[in-house]
């Protein structure tokens, strides 16, 4: 397969990951999937458990972009259009990634250790910072009120 990348290979494992389970899903099924050899494969991963890791770690990724778009935007039109998108991702997280999860969690316990406590971290931080926005925000708008009196 040509022009094949690490993010292929991830896309492929997580919709076989969300559909099974990661329990279920053999790197020959992956494999097979992107119409690529399992030597192809271990040019990329050196085992499943590194797809694993690669993958719940590049969607926590792309979660974390998502919520810092969403934290940032400054005025209520720019949160209202992302709230669909946000509540999307959410419901589908719930459904379709539960059993996911549950996999990582049992069975591969370092990888979500890691990722989970990454982002958490992660997450905290950007709340922590949309809060002082919002204060030094209510600080400003409090000021210009009071001046206007």
């Amino acid at each position: 397969m040509t022009g094949l990348t690490k993010e292929k290979i991830m896309d492929v494992a997580l919709e076989l990951f969300v559909a099974r389970g990661i329990r279920d899903v053999s790197i020959d099924e992956v494999c097979h999937e992107l119409g690529i050899s399992k030597k192809t494969f271990y040019v990329f991963y050196a085992k499943k458990e590194d797809l694993v890791r690669d993958t719940v770690s590049f969607q926590m990724g792309k979660r974390h972009d998502m919520m810092v778009a969403y934290m940032g935007a400054r005025n209520p039109v720019q949160v209202l259009k992302m709230l669909p998108c946000m509540i999307d991702e959410y419901s589908m997280l719930e459904s379709n990634y539960l059993r996911a999860a549950y996999d990582l969690r049992k069975y591969y316990p370092k990888t979500f250790e890691t990722v989970m406590s990454d982002n958490l971290k992660e997450w905290i931080q950007l709340i922590r910072l949309r809060f002082e926005f919002l204060e030094e925000e209510e600080a400003v708008n409090y000021g210009s009120r009071e001046n206007h009196r």
